[in-house]
């Protein structure tokens, strides 16, 4: 018994068999495993192919180094049709050769399959010797017997298979048949009938199946049934054509054919069908189509002329006979030379084109019955007959007429083309294609001086033309324009263009705008140079509007812009002012210098008032030394315009002082200035004026050189308000001014921290309240300097009680104008250095109109300082603009319920709710909430059951000047570090 092959017997992998059942493999792969069992040989196979193998049925045992195809192309080729073992492979020269690992000994049994000639063999193989004894070669033979009987069940199962597709592909491709068919037994029953015939007589296919060939009625009448029998009688076969109506209610015209299938034992009768409806259909088609050219030769306006490449001519229509005064048979006799004036160069060159392209196209001289001429379009074209015969087809057209109206044309269009050479101007047309591409696809010579082009830099492109625009006309001519493309209205505009020889020019553009098949829309127009007509309207309009002495605007211009400024002014509820100024004692300089020189001061004086005022403000000349000044747009409230009016005047006065140098000689003057602000109530701009020369005359009297308002009041409020100013610009710069300090406190009654507040103590007004010195500080600038050392001073306050121990913050109070100071981050960083403070013990308090003038400024602001450690407070809560959006998106520490609402608590249901609501939603932002304003008991207790965190007001302590409450602290902290044991 021989060794088992390491590594341990694993099955070979199968070829297909020409798809042999599941279960014949399988017996034949159990088979080889148990020959290789009984015979004890490592690997068995079972080989197709002989005497060469080309294919493995089934196998047992390893497969060697490359697999079963590697191994079939090793293996030599079968030497007989007999048994044969081989016992030793080393001494057997082919065996040798074929290099099989670990193989020694083979045995060979030829397998014949049912067949007289081998079919395949059956090969076993071990890795020891073996010798041959005829017990082993009975067992290879009892072996191969089984294994053909194995293959003899495969090939049957194969041919039943190839049987049953057959017989389903045939049903399939009835099935699938274009053409109806149907297959009849020998008693006239439907076995088989596919769609297309149950749809040829519109039926369902289970209706066929039901019918009888010698019970259809409908077979009887239209004669299907007469051919059927032919078929049958005959032996062979019958076609026909029916048509009437199916037994299911189709109008049918059909092709029949009855075949007698093969087999006369069985009968069956097989119908194939057609529906030839569509084939009568083309025939009325075609019918109808050879109809129609001859309708359509013997009536077309233009000649007709059949014939051979040769020249002859077979057919002509009436309108040829027309236009040549000849007969069909006149013209059949001369055939196509006698036609033809061959005279004519151009009809070489036509002949010549038909015979390398087989068709052409001209005009050209053909000769008349009488021998005159004519010119004639012609067109010609060569096509083979059915037979491959060249036939010729020509259509002759007579344009004598057209000639003639051509000829008429061109002399119109050399007119046109004079007077556009000649025409001041720019005769053309634009174009603007769907996809926004725009050109000049005409324009005449003068677009050399309209834009300084050729017509033919604008002819594919019109972007050169837009260049020559003026840019603040640019976007004027293009609204212009789209609007005329898109209303289809007629296009006129009058715009500049920049021109490099020219310089500045006016141009008027007219067209006339039509829209075209593809989207475009093309004008038709002229554009004529305009400049001088321009000037001359300028001119006009200068004089009309402007002083010729001072050029500037006189009293109808300033009337006209008054009226503007007063209804914008209604509209935006912005003020207004209006500065009426005469000169003081102008008519002596006058009357003792002469004219000359007061036109002279005159011109002088405009030009200075012109200049201490903005470009959008307007100075007007009355006449004689009378001048108007219009301010606008001065803010909303009322008494911060009349600050900035009186400003203003006072800029004008200064303005007014100064020397004037007319001829080497120096010239003084000054003025009387009144002012009116508007808008009022029903005040037209006659009032206006009135108002002003009223007030200027009251400051005439007043002694001259002087400023007055038209209204009393105003003019003490804004007297006191300027001198207020001067007053703080001097306490500023003396040290007058001073910081208290006001703590706040928690529940228990602790001093949680405190606000530094500002304070003016004047030498002989008193303590002025900071409602009023802070908006005057606002107005002139001078915040930011106070607001800096307010900061300064109580960073350093912070730092000495950093360095005391002391961790209370101090919240100081930053304006608009101040925290929007380009340098304010800066100036912060420089005070928090210098002074030592820790950021963290500074609370900087914003209100809700500083964030929303400026909300990203704000917000970057206050993240970069929040960066340095400052904590920030948002003061009035509640009074403002979105809160609730400042409370979500900027860093703040806490915020502060404004005195408004307090005041009302407890008894005002609507203060107890607007504080409840501030403290619910501040701390769902994990934010520190201070009231203040709290003055009475009940006011405290309130706010500490709605869980305000801190109290300040005069309840619990009264503001105290800051260095006193600083000491305070610092002596309270030595005590209790002293008492400390």
């Amino acid at each position: 018994m021989s060794n088992p092959i390491e590594p341990p017997l694993a099955t070979l992998p199968l070829a297909s068999h020409g798809g042999a059942p599941a279960d014949v493999n399988a017996g034949l792969q159990e088979f080889v495993s148990l020959a290789s069992q009984w015979g004890e040989w490592p690997m068995v196979l079972v080989c197709q192919g002989f005497p060469r193998a080309t294919e493995v049925l089934a196998g047992h045992g390893p497969a060697p180094d490359g697999g079963g195809a590697s191994m079939l192309q090793r293996l030599p080729a079968c030497r007989a049709a007999a048994i044969e073992v081989i016992g030793d492979v080393r001494v057997d020269q082919e065996w040798a050769a074929s290099a099989l690992p670990d193989v020694r000994s083979v045995a060979i049994a030829p397998l014949c399959g049912g067949g007289d000639a081998p079919q395949g063999f059956l090969l076993l193989m071990d890795r020891v010797p073996r010798e041959a004894s005829p017990g082993l070669v009975e067992r290879l033979g009892m072996m191969a017997r089984q294994a053909e009987v194995h293959l003899r069940l495969a090939a049957a199962a194969a041919l039943e298979q190839a049987l049953a597709a057959e017989r389903q592909m045939n049903r399939q491709i009835i099935a699938n048949a274009p053409i109806g068919i149907g297959i009849y037994d020998r008693d006239g029953d439907c076995v088989m009938a596919n769609d297309a015939l149950a749809a040829l007589v519109g039926c369902t296919t289970g209706q066929l199946l039901a019918q009888n060939i010698h019970r259809v009625d409908s077979w009887q009448t239209s004669g299907i049934y007469a051919i059927a029998l032919r078929a049958l009688a005959d032996g062979g076969r019958a076609s026909g054509v029916v048509q009437g109506i199916s037994s299911f209610g189709k109008p049918v015209l059909l092709s029949i054919d009855f075949t007698l299938l093969p087999g006369a034992s069985t009968g069956h009768l097989m119908l194939m069908s057609q529906d030839l409806s569509r084939f009568r259909q083309m025939e009325d088609a075609r019918r109808e189509m050879q109809d129609r050219f001859e309708m359509l030769f013997v009536n077309s306006m233009d000649g007709i002329i059949l014939g051979r490449a040769d020249g002859t001519v077979t057919a002509v229509n009436p309108a040829a006979c027309t236009i040549l005064g000849m007969s069909e048979q006149e013209v059949m006799a001369r055939g196509r030379s006698g036609v033809l004036d061959a005279g004519d160069p151009r009809l070489q060159r036509m002949v010549e084109e038909r015979r390398l392209t087989g068709r052409t196209r001209g005009e050209t001289r053909v000769v008349r019955g009488d021998g005159s001429t004519l010119e004639a379009e012609i067109s010609s074209v060569l096509y083979p007959d059915s037979q491959g015969r060249m036939l010729s087809s020509s259509i002759l057209r007579d344009i004598s007429g057209r000639r003639h109206l051509e000829q008429q044309l061109e002399q119109s269009l050399d007119l046109l083309r004079r007077l556009a050479q000649r025409v001041p101007g720019v005769i053309y047309q634009y174009r603007i294609y769907p996809d926004g591409r725009t050109c000049f696809p005409f324009a005449s010579e003068g677009i050399r001086s309209i834009y300084e082009l050729s017509p033919e830099e604008v002819r594919e492109d019109a972007t050169p033309v837009y260049a020559r625009l003026h840019p603040d006309d640019v976007d004027d001519v293009v609204a212009s324009i789209e609007t005329s493309a898109r209303t289809l209205q007629p296009w006129h505009h009058e715009y500049r263009v920049s021109l490099p020889r020219q310089g500045t020019r006016w141009r008027l553009g007219d067209a006339v705008p039509e829209r075209l098949e593809d989207g475009s829309v093309l004008w038709h127009g002229f554009i004529t140079d305009i400049t001088q007509r321009r000037r001359q309207e300028e001119q006009t309009h200068w004089l009309a509007y402007f002083d010729s002495l001072t050029a500037l605007p006189n009293r109808r211009l300033l009337l006209d812009r008054m009226g503007q400024a007063l209804a914008k002014a209604r509209r935006s509820g912005l003020k207004g002012c209006v500065l009426f100024v005469d000169l003081d004692h102008f008519k002596r300089i006058n009357d003792a210098r002469g004219h000359a020189i007061g036109d002279a001061l005159l011109q002088q004086v405009a030009r200075r008032l012109d200049s201490v005022v903005r470009a959008q403000d307007t100075v007007a000349r009355l006449g004689g030394d009378e001048f108007v000044i219009m301010v606008g747009e001065l803010g909303i409230d009322a008494e911060a315009a009349a600050r900035t009016a009186m400003a203003v005047a006072e800029k004008v006065r200064h303005a007014l002082h100064a020397p004037y140098q007319i001829e080497g000689k120096d010239y003084s003057s000054h003025g009387s200035i009144g002012i009116t602000l508007f808008p009022k109530a029903e005040e037209s701009v006659d009032d206006l004026l009135r108002e002003a020369d009223t007030a200027m005359y009251r400051a005439k009297e007043a002694g001259r050189d002087g400023i007055a308002f038209f209204e009393a009041t105003m003019q003490a409020e804004v007297e006191e308000s300027l001198a207020l100013e001067n007053d703080l610009k001097v306490a500023v710069e003396r040290n007058q001014l001073s910081l208290d300090v006001q703590g706040q406190y928690d529940g228990e009654g602790r001093l949680a921290g405190a606000e530094v507040l500002l304070r003016w103590r004047h030498p002989t007004r008193g303590l002025i309240p900071p409602a009023q010195f802070i908006p005057v500080a606002e107005d002139t600038g001078l915040i930011v300097p106070i607001g800096e050392w307010v900061l300064e001073q109580t960073a350093r306050a912070a730092a000495r009680l950093a360095a005391a121990g002391i961790t209370l913050a101090l919240a100081v109070n930053l304006s608009p104008r101040q925290f929007r100071h380009e340098r304010f981050v800066e100036r912060v960083k420089e005070i928090l250095d210098a002074t030592g403070a820790p950021a963290r013990q500074l609370v900087l308090e914003v209100t809700e109109r500083l964030l929303i003038n400026d909300p990203e400024l704000a917000a970057a602001r206050m993240v970069e300082l929040r960066a340095l450690g400052l904590r920030f407070s948002l003061d009035d809560f509640g009074t403002g603009y979105a809160s609730l959006r400042y409370l979500k998106k900027l860093p703040l520490y806490e915020v502060k319920i404004d005195r408004e609402f307090v005041a009302g608590l407890p008894d005002d249901v609507n203060d107890v709710g607007v504080v409840n609501a501030i403290v619910s939603i501040a701390h769902q932002f994990r934010l520190r909430v201070v009231a203040e304003g709290v003055e009475t008991p009940a006011q405290g207790e309130f706010l500490l059951d709605a869980h305000c965190d801190a109290l300040q007001g005069y309840l619990l302590a009264r503001p105290v000047p800051l260095p006193g409450w600083i000491a305070e602290r610092l002596e309270s902290q030595h005590t209790r570090e002293t008492d400390t044991p």
